[in-house]
This record gives structure tokens, sequence and C-alpha cells, in this order.
């Protein structure tokens, strides 16, 4: 509708009945658009403007209205209705997978069942949420399930994963991102004890994570270093430490043990220090723990494959190069459309061919690595079944 607002105001000026009505009618409608003036993108998105009007009148005409705006609706035209019921007209019409896991608490205390899809929210998310709601069956699995799939994507494997998690208070993260840290961390830690034969876990504060205890509350100071010579002493054979790296019980102590054990013991054990970030803190303010141990930012645990991958070759070239051979070769074969062959010597074109995708053979590139590096067991890279008998 093309509203001429010139002739409105001359009309009203003319017409001294119709001016106060639509002064009146006008402070209403700005009333409204400055109380929904936050969710003036959904309403555009998706609102149904018959069922926004008819809300105003009637509640129940208003399931298929963002859960938000129907609460607005609620609050200016409808006070007597309760929380309550616009969550049980939501709830499984117009409410999305993120909204049901952010609305759980309130859900909870109106004693209304909201189901939501573990699976469909990240396992930061996940966790997080277990913090402020508690850990359920549904959650705990989905976050061991996303664990297993996280490491899958990941080309390495270690015999024993030695596990450090920074749980003092420093992990709480900001107003505005609470617990986030901790919550990455936590992520984290599910997908590396994934890519070991058997894993081992250490807290800064010395308490366990298991099942029965899987969200320790950051507190406390943190003392790393007790932590990293557990692991060494165990017989990790890699450890990762996940902290913020604000060591302080006391500071620098974990530099010094690292100087030591690289220095004076010859311990080789690789460490890698996995640091959560937030947004920026990726770019700039980063805090490491020792020049003897790498820093990893991350931010999402399901992009550590390769940030991790860098790390490891500026730790050790050969395993570094055999984790980013299995991540680069299977992809190779694809595009290649071949079989997956052992390393093998291969005679050269005997004629003058143009080179496509189809005609690539990565053989040459797995024999490349062999040379320049000197793996041990080319033939890990292969399957057992298709490896050169010789």
């Amino acid at each position: 509708m093309d509203i001429n607002s010139e002739k409105i105001l001359n009309t009203a000026n003319n017409e001294p009945m119709v001016k106060p009505l639509l002064e009146k009618r006008l402070s209403e409608y700005i009333n409204e658009v400055l109380h929904f003036s936050n969710h003036s993108n959904a309403l555009r998105r998706s609102l149904n403007f018959k069922a926004f009007g008819e809300a105003k009148r009637d509640i129940s005409k208003g399931k298929i209205l963002p859960p938000e705006v129907l609460e607005g609706i609620r609050g200016m035209y409808h006070p007597t209705v309760s929380q309550k019921q616009t969550l049980e007209l939501t709830k499984d019409t117009s409410m999305t997978e993120k909204k049901k896991s952010l609305v759980q608490r309130k859900a909870k205390k109106e004693r209304v069942a909201i189901a939501f899809n573990p699976m469909a929210r990240t396992a930061t998310e996940l966790y997080i949420l277990a913090y402020a709601e508690g850990m359920t069956s549904d959650i705990w699995d989905a976050l061991m399930q996303k664990g297993r799939t996280g490491a899958h994507q990941l080309p390495i494997r270690f015999r024993k994963v030695g596990i450090l998690v920074d749980d003092s208070f420093s992990m709480s993260g900001s107003r505005e991102q609470k617990l986030r840290p901790m919550a990455i961390s936590l992520a984290m830690k599910d997908v590396l004890m994934n890519i070991g034969e058997s894993s081992l876990i250490r807290t800064a504060s010395g308490r366990t994570i298991h099942r029965e205890n899987p969200i320790p509350r950051p507190v406390g100071r943190t003392d790393l270093a007790s932590g990293l010579l557990d692991l060494l002493e165990a017989g990790s054979d890699v450890v990762f430490i996940l902290s913020d790296g604000y060591e302080n019980a006391p500071s620098g102590r974990i530099d010094e043990v690292m100087y030591l054990l690289r220095g004076w013991v010859g311990e080789t054990t690789p460490v890698y220090h996995l640091n959560p970030v937030i947004g920026s803190e990726s770019q700039s303010g980063l805090r490491t723990l020792s020049e003897e141990i790498p820093t990893i930012p991350v931010s999402h645990p399901q992009g550590l494959a390769l940030t991790l991958m860098r790390a490891m070759i500026e730790v050790d070239v050969k395993r570094g190069i055999e984790a980013m051979a299995g991540m680069v070769l299977p992809k190779i074969r694809r595009e290649a459309r071949l079989p997956r062959r052992s390393i093998r010597p291969q005679s050269p074109p005997v004629d003058s061919a143009p080179v496509t995708s189809a005609s690539i053979d990565p053989a040459p590139v797995e024999l490349a690595l062999v040379a320049r590096f000197g793996l041990a067991n080319p033939n890990r890279l292969v399957p057992p079944e298709s490896a050169n008998p010789a």
C-alpha cells in the first residue's frame, strides 16, 4: 500500500476531529515499532502478518510466529497469559533447534517439556548448555559421538595420549563469553582422547574428569607443571595442554620444567599447547607457555586438523609429514579415480599425451615423501592388504 504522508498531514490539519485520533494511532504504532525493533529482521523474513494481527486478540493464533515475537505480544496485549502458554504454543511449530536448546532453563522452570536434538548443536555449545542446565545422558552421548567423529577427521594416531586440562579460575571466560574457554577445551579433550590406543587425562587442580564429573567448574590457581610431569612419567608418547596460558602457580614454572626436560634430561616426547581463543584473540594477545612448546590457537575444535598438522611439522618433521600425507593422499586418489596402491616405482609414460586429472598417479608423490623424509614404514599410508609383499 502506498501511503501519502503529506496528504495525511494536510487532512489532519484541516479536520480537527481527525487529528487526535491520528495522533493516538500514530503513538500506538511507534510504540509497537520500538517494542519489536529488535526482531525486525525476523519479522521481515518469516512473520505471518495475519497471525501477528490476530494474536493481539487471541494469542493462540500466533503459534506460528517466532517465540520472541509472540512473547512480546504476550507482554503487551495479554498480561494475564503465562510464559508457559507461549512455550507450549511455539515448541512444536516455530521454535528452531537452536532456540529449543537455549530455552531449556526457562522450560524447566515452567515445567514444559521441550525436546531438542543435541547432534544439531556444536560440542562447545553443548558443554555451555551442560554447565547451565546440567549434563544429561542425551548431551553426554552426543558429545562422545562428536569426539569420535572429530578424531576420525584427524589422520594421526598415537599409542598413549596424555591430555592436561586447565580447569583454573581463568578458564571461566568473560562476562559475555562465560565458560566458553572451558567448553572449547573440554570439546577438544573429547577429540584428542580418541586419537590414541589409550588416553590419560589430568587437570591443573588434580580433579578427575569422567562420566560422573564431566564438567568441572573452573576454580583455583593454574599448576600445569605437575600435571605435565605426571603424564610424561605415565609413558605418554604425546602430551596436549589445553590452557588459556595464564599459569600462576607459579608463573613460568612449566617453561623451566620444559627447559630442563629438553636440555638436561633429553626428554623428546612432543608437547603441544592448544589455546582456546575467542574471536580476535586468535590474531593478537595469544598467551604461550614456553618456547619449547608450540602454541596452537583453537576457537572451534572442528578446525583443529590443519593447525595441528602445522605444529607437528615444526616439532617432528617426519611425524608431521606422515600425518599430512594421511590427509592429502586419499584426496589425490579420489581425484585421480585410481585404486589405492602400495608404493612402488612407476615406468615413464611412453607417449606424450597431455596430463589430465585422470592420468595423475599418486605413487610418485608417495615416493617423494619417502625419499625426502625417510618414513620408517611407508606402507602405513595404505591398507595392509594392498601393501607390496616384498
